[in-house]
């Protein structure tokens, strides 16, 4: 470290890659925790706390970033940074990719049920913000979620990178090098200047306008309710917890029994199924005791497609599936006049156990998100009526249900 950087100073065409360099800069504060906070300085133990809001992107995921980005970004290929990120890290990355690899184009994919305030910090930042619909925490292995579909972008394309800090070993990897507690954003808003006293003078302030644009803005205010992985069943378990199974003697799939369905499966008590296929599709098969109910954004059957089959880039299926059922389960609409039908087909649900069935599953997500959220217990068939139509009976009582195995690109 040159005296210069010592005392602070950075200077040159690199300054702003020197001054963020944990290796050109002063070491971070250690600062020794006061005895109302050590209960063992008696034993001689003293503990300090490394500042990590010292660091010059006062934010402690910044060590990771610089870690994922220095081994992922090739040179000269690498143009643009994808992550999937509730926030800390992806607005580090922005702040690295500029400051050490020259790239200004860094995407950022989150939920949709992002605060006004983060998206606005995200855009602060210059990030371009791409809107996910369905659960605000995706896990890694979910294709229909961000953290999948960034990954996607990285294999579509040399230009682009796509860290993924959650399987990726350079993130945990940085924590060899330095090891912290904690998960937090430290950030002082100019905000702080207008509270308290009315200071004296003239005050000056610099307000910025944050421009860049949020891709799938609509998804704002819609798909608004909470989901969970446990809410979708295999079709195994969605038979089980649904019906009581007769076995007929022989080991055909469940579709293939059409005509026989309603021996072979006994509805469960307090059940009710829901199947929002087009009535024609309906009509040549259904589960018993099933009501249904079409969408209008499946009325091309199976070849509707999923509202969460693009969502990096498409997102008017998950947009109209959404607002169809939320208007369907709503007992009064958005200007607070009664919904007549919508309340005698809560009336009919309320209180029991409802699973949710489509082509593919993934609509059915969606309506239990909506139902969940006003009371009804709801689940559905992981992989809709494809899944189910597979699934292969039980020959006697002392065969199990099997599932015919369906080879699945993920």
């Amino acid at each position: 470290m040159t005296d210069s950087e010592h005392l602070n100073v950075f200077k040159g065409p690199e300054s702003i890659r020197n001054y963020f360099d944990p290796e050109q800069s002063p070491p971070l504060p250690l600062v020794e925790i006061p005895d109302s906070l050590n209960p063992y300085r008696q034993d001689g133990v003293r503990i300090y706390a490394k500042m990590m809001t010292m660091h010059p992107a006062t934010n402690v995921k910044v060590m990771p970033a610089m870690n994922l980005l220095e081994n992922g970004v090739e040179p000269s290929k690498t143009k643009t940074i994808v992550e999937s990120s509730s926030g800390s890290t992806v607005i580090s990355m922005a702040m690295v990719a500029r400051a050490f690899h020259g790239i200004d184009d860094v995407h950022a994919y989150l939920s949709n049920k992002t605060s006004e305030t983060k998206l606005r910090m995200m855009q602060f930042f210059g990030l371009n913000v791409t809107l996910f619909g369905g659960p605000a925490q995706p896990t890694p292995v979910d294709a229909r979620g961000g953290i999948r579909s960034a990954a996607r972008k990285d294999a579509e394309s040399e230009s682009v990178c796509s860290p993924n800090q959650y399987i990726n070993d350079d993130n945990w990897k940085d924590q060899c090098d330095c090891g912290f507690y904690g998960n937090f954003w430290n950030h002082d808003w100019p905000g702080h200047l207008f509270q308290g006293d009315q200071a004296l003078g003239l005050q000056n302030c610099c307000m910025y306008q944050c421009g860049s644009p949020l891709r799938n803005e609509r998804l704002r205010n819609v798909d608004l309710y909470r989901y969970d992985d446990a809410w979708e069943l295999n079709s195994l378990n969605a038979l089980s917890n649904y019906f009581t199974i007769h076995p007929l003697g022989t080991h055909d799939t469940v579709l293939s029994l059409a005509d026989q369905i309603d021996k072979a499966l006994t509805p469960s008590t307090n059940t009710q199924i829901l199947d929002f296929r087009r009535s024609s599709d309906y009509d040549a098969f259904h589960l018993p005791n099933s009501v249904n109910i079409p969408l209008e954004a499946l009325r091309n059957g199976p070849d509707s497609g999923s509202p969460f089959s693009n969502p990096a880039d498409e997102c008017a299926m998950l947009e109209q599936v959404w607002l169809e059922l939320e208007s369907l389960f709503s007992v009064k609409d958005k200007n607070g006049n009664r919904n007549a039908s919508a309340e005698a087909l809560m009336s009919m649900l309320r209180g029991k156990r409802v699973l949710t069935l489509c082509y593919d599953g993934d609509s059915s997500r969606v309506a239990n998100s909506v139902l969940r959220a006003k009371g009804v217990e709801a689940e559905c068939v992981r992989g809709g009526y494809g899944a189910l139509a597979k699934l292969q009976m039980p020959c006697n009582d002392t065969c199990e249900v099997v599932s015919i195995p369906v080879s699945v690109q993920v």
